[in-house]
C-alpha cells in the first residue's frame, strides 16, 4: 500500500507534468497497470454485451457510455440487467464481483487522474495527489501568498524569500514505490481472473469452456476465497444460509 506524505519528514516536494520521467522503470509499471485495468474493463464490457443479448461491438459501446455516467450509474444499471439475466445465486456472484472489482478500481483512477511529484528526500518513488486534493492546495497557496502580500503591506517590508507550506498544507499526497505497483497490478490480474471465472461458469458465450475448464472455474469461484465471502454476505442480508465452499 502506498504510504502517506505525513510519513515522511519532509516538505522539499514538487509536482509537475513530466515528474515520472525522473523514474522511467516506475512510469512503466503505472502504464502496466493502467493496461491490466483496460483488459479487466473489456472483459466486464463482454460479459455485460452477453447478459445484455447484444452484439458484442454496440453492448461494450453501451457499457463503456454507461461507465463514462459514474461508478453509481453503471453498478445500477449492471444490477438491473443481471436481474433480468441471471437466477438470484447468479446474480449474487456478479453483485460479488462487482464489489470486489470497484474496490480495485478506487486504488486505479487516482493514478489515471492525479498528480505526479517528487521529493529528493525521498528516492525512487513518485507522489501522487488527486485532482481534488490539487485544487484544494491552489486554494492554500492562494491564501498564503494573500496573507504575506497583506503583512507586507502592513509592515512596509518585502515578502521574505524563504516562505514555506506546511507539511499539512500538501493535502492528501501518497507515496507510491516499484511495489506498491507491482501489488495494485497483480491485485487487478486476480479480479479479471474471477471474471473469467464468472464468464465460465455462467455466460459460456460462443466459445464455450470445456468440461474440465468449466469444472475447474466452478471449483475456484465456488471454493473458499473473498468472492464466496462476499457473495454469503449479501446471502445474510437476506437471512439466507451460506453457502458451503466446495
Amino acid at each position: 500500500m502506498p504510504q502517506p506524505l505525513s510519513a515522511f519528514n519532509t516538505k522539499n516536494v514538487t509536482f509537475y507534468p513530466n515528474s515520472p520521467d525522473q523514474y522511467p522503470y516506475l512510469a512503466a509499471k503505472v502504464v502496466v497497470v493502467l493496461a491490466a485495468w483496460a483488459h479487466l474493463e473489456t472483459k466486464m464490457g463482454w460479459i455485460f454485451s452477453q447478459l445484455l443479448g447484444t452484439e458484442e461491438e454496440k453492448g461494450i459501446a453501451i457499457y463503456n457510455a454507461v461507465s463514462n455516467m459514474g461508478a453509481h450509474t453503471v453498478e445500477q444499471v449492471f444490477r438491473a440487467v443481471t436481474a433480468i439475466a441471471l437466477s438470484q445465486p447468479q446474480q449474487d456472484f456478479a453483485h460479488a464481483l462487482r464489489i470486489i472489482t470497484s474496490r480495485v478500481r478506487d486504488q486505479r483512477n487516482p493514478l489515471a487522474h492525479g498528480f505526479w511529484g517528487l521529493s529528493p528526500d525521498i528516492p525512487d518513488a513518485l507522489l501522487l495527489r488527486s485532482p481534488r486534493e490539487s485544487l484544494k492546495m491552489s486554494g492554500v497557496l492562494v491564501r498564503k501568498v494573500a496573507t504575506l502580500r497583506d503583512e507586507a503591506l502592513k509592515t512596509g517590508k518585502l515578502i521574505p524569500r524563504d516562505w514555506e507550506l506546511a507539511a499539512a498544507d500538501f493535502g492528501e499526497v501518497f507515496v507510491y514505490r516499484e511495489q506498491d505497483f507491482l501489488t495494485l497490478h497483480e491485485r487487478i490480474i486476480k479480479v479479471d481472473s474471477y471474471w473469467g471465472d464468472f464468464e465460465s461458469c455462467f455466460i459460456p458465450g460462443k466459445l464455450p469452456p470445456s468440461a474440465g475448464e468449466a469444472e475447474a472455474a466452478r471449483r475456484r469461484l465456488f471454493g473458499p476465497g473473498e468472492v464466496l465471502d462476499r457473495v454469503n454476505r449479501l446471502r445474510a442480508e437476506r437471512s439466507e444460509p451460506p453457502l458451503i465452499p466446495l
